[in-house]
């Protein structure tokens, strides 16, 4: 029987209900999945080396007669199995433990391929444990072989097994994208590259396949961008049916607005402004990303964008992840907006049922306001008047369904609410190109006059009464100390780890007075948290232990010191969002880095990398590359159009050419071109039924 790429897994030879079980756990639904696994690395077992050539050490293959097998030692599964094999140069043993299966798998007389290391005993040359096979044709021997990761108890030898299966029912015609792209771009037919994935020719250059830059890689990983690409495109020209709002924002009106700010915007800040003013103006709705680093003045872009909207009698919302962020832009704003006339409301779910519900009431009569709120804004009970601007801020926090909930709150007489994203966790430019497809991009890549780079050094654990001192002279000076623990408490952990905002402020207040040390945390209520910060923004109460709920919208001009402990728990994304708490006033920052002795490699890169640079875009391309794409923005590429084989840092250059192709693609209406598009929707509807069953 012939398979399809989209077919269940379970349609492959061998691959029964407990497998299939096991497959579709580690994600791996269709063939097409299974075919998409690359393996960790490849082995070349195409080489042969006479019997009297080999030498221990040796990992090699030989072509060989079995004169006799034979079980030795005590009765048991874990006896050894021998076999003596001769060619004609010479004999050797070949040695099986704990593979009893294998005292029948040759008989005397039978011709055997075996691989494996070799090793000398008391003089004689031994092949230790042999990849055993019959067959010259064998997926196991005889070739550049893949080796696997294991996924549950399918180890490698089984997975090639299931991946040959699948190779070998595999129908000829494979080929995803449109043969006009294919020839185009010069990528092998998808058959070909699936199998050459796999299998490289003997006497490929194994390098190329295991840096995934192969022509079978290339083949693949091109058609998964492409696919990608063109669904984002295709979504946004969905978006783009419905006209936007068009405004006449002059440049006279928004200087009006910038001109109530107490300070005077940047030249990036200003051209970031007019590029979402140009949007505004238009008559489409605007679908713009603005990112830049911690402290770049995002909050001024945003803020004059949507009070310039409110000017025009419509409404804004601002969503913000955390209560702390939402108050904090509901306090700059309604500074900003007072001077404007325009009102600023605040939506939280932790007000006060009565309190909510004259926000929202206030919303359904209309008028230019802008209301700040968190997840609450996305309430079914909160309707708006006339919603013209949603601004999501720090938005790899949200959903694509939330962002798409709130907008919908907006869309009336055949118009939709313009959309502005922003993030201060910067995205290098392949990964945004990915990830943001669908949206412009708009970068603040400038810092306000007066921000200095936060010095940041690492601390070893033994290195504690040298923090107690700088948190005295902090103390002195009448600045503030953030000091950031990675979990609330933690019975798991001893007294000792420092790990926990309980044990570390315990200890802070036995050698500081505990009258100098606040806890701040998610499990406080609305009001504790409050006046905590209230306390510390003061310098009633200095030093400030918190969990990560202080890594956005906590703006204190007087904190200079940020310590994290046990750093080495933490992703750089989220230490540089956190060390761009200090240095924002007249004074410069302090970053201290405490880590634990037993530190990782890998860990004390990510804490070299801080130490090395402020600048947030190299932070995210070290980022990138220490963890890869899906850890940085938090979730890994998943459903009908993840990547398997492509990688956006390793193939930036084929996902340019993808981007190109892939506009085209959604714009034309050929006969490929629907055909492509249609086979992309039915590709969803394929997986949605088989996760499904599932």
């Amino acid at each position: 029987m012939s398979l399809e790429l989209d077919d269940s897994v379970g349609e492959v030879a061998g691959v029964g209900p407990a497998r299939a079980e096991e497959l579709r756990a580690a994600g791996i639904l269709t063939v097409g999945d299974l075919l998409s696994y690359l393996p960790m690395r490849y082995e070349d077992r195409s080489v042969r080396t006479p019997v009297s050539d080999l030498r221990p050490g040796m990992r090699t293959g030989v072509d060989v007669e079995v004169l006799s097998v034979r079980r030795k030692g005590r009765p048991g599964p874990r006896r050894a199995t021998e076999a003596m094999v001769a060619d004609d140069t010479g004999e050797a043993l070949a040695i099986w433990f704990n593979q009893p299966y294998m005292a029948t798998r040759f008989e005397k007389g039978d011709r055997a391929h075996l691989f494996g290391p070799v090793d000398e005993y008391k003089g004689a040359i031994q092949l230790i444990n042999p990849v055993a096979a019959d067959n010259a044709d064998s997926p196991h021997l005889g070739r550049p072989v893949p080796i696997y990761r294991r996924i549950g108890s399918l180890g490698p030898g089984i997975l090639r097994r299931l991946v040959s299966s699948a190779l070998d029912q595999l129908a000829a015609d494979q080929q995803r994208l449109p043969a006009e792209v294919t020839t185009q771009l010069g990528l092998i037919p998808m058959r070909d590259a699936l199998r050459e994935l796999h299998y490289p020719p003997t006497g490929a250059d194994l390098a190329l396949w295991e840096d995934l830059r192969s022509d079978a890689h290339r083949a693949l990983a091109m058609a998964e961008l492409i696919d990608f690409q063109t669904v984002l495109g295709l979504q946004r020209q969905r978006d783009e049916i419905e006209p936007g709002i068009a405004r006449l924002l002059t440049a006279a009106a928004v200087d009006g607005v910038v001109s109530e700010f107490p300070f005077t915007l940047t030249e990036a800040q200003s051209r970031v402004l007019r590029e979402v003013c140009d949007d505004l103006s238009a008559d489409y709705a605007m679908h713009r990303l603005v990112q830049g680093d911690v402290g770049c003045g995002k909050t001024a872009v945003l803020g004059a964008a949507a009070l310039a909207v409110a000017l025009q009698g419509e409404q804004v919302a601002v969503l913000a992840p955390t209560e702390i962020l939402a108050r904090q832009h509901s306090v700059t704003l309604g500074t900003w907006g007072a001077a404007l006339g325009v009102d600023v409301l605040t939506l939280l779910g932790a007000d006060p049922k009565p309190t909510r519900a004259a926000a929202a009431q206030r919303l359904r009569e209309g008028g230019p306001l802008l209301v700040v709120g968190t997840h609450a804004l996305l309430q079914d009970s909160v309707e708006f008047e006339r919603l013209g601007l949603v601004v999501i801020d720090e938005q790899h926090r949200f959903g694509v369904g939330q962002r798409a909930a709130l907008r919908a709150k907006g869309r009336l007489q055949g118009t939709q609410p313009d959309l502005l994203v922003t993030t201060a966790t910067p995205i290098p430019r392949s990964l945004a190109l990915t990830i943001y497809g669908d949206l412009d991009v708009s970068r603040i890549d400038e810092m306000p006059p007066g921000r200095s780079p936060v010095a940041t050094r690492r601390l070893e654990r033994d290195e504690w009464p040298t923090l107690i001192d700088r948190l005295r002279a902090v103390i002195e000076s009448d600045a503030r100390a953030f000091v950031v623990a990675p979990a609330i408490e933690s019975e798991e952990d001893g007294p000792e780890t420092l790990a926990t905002v309980q044990a570390v402020a315990k200890r802070l207040s036995e050698e500081l007075g505990s009258d100098v040390v606040a806890i701040l945390h998610g499990r406080q209520d609305s009001e504790t948290r409050e006046s905590t910060i209230e306390d510390f923004s003061q310098g009633k109460r200095p030093v400030l232990v918190a969990t990560t709920v202080i890594e956005v919208g906590l703006d204190i001009p007087a904190a200079t010191l940020m310590v994290v402990v046990q750093a080495e728990r933490f992703g750089l994304a989220q230490l540089h969002q956190l060390r761009g708490r200090v240095g924002r006033g007249e004074r410069n920052g302090e970053c201290w880095l405490m880590v634990s002795s037993d530190i990782t490699p890998t860990a004390a890169a990510r804490i070299e990398t801080l130490c090395e640079t402020n600048d947030g875009f190299v932070v995210a391309e070290s980022d990138l590359e220490l963890r890869g794409a899906g850890e940085l923005l938090g979730y890994r590429q998943t459903g009908p159009f993840g990547f398997r084989i492509a990688n956006p840092r390793l193939h930036a250059d084929w996902l340019r050419d993808a981007h190109q192709v892939a506009l085209e693609l959604a714009r034309v209406d050929t006969t490929a071109a629907l055909e492509y598009r249609e086979r992309l929707r039915s590709t969803w509807r394929t997986r949605t039924r088989l996760a499904r069953a599932g």
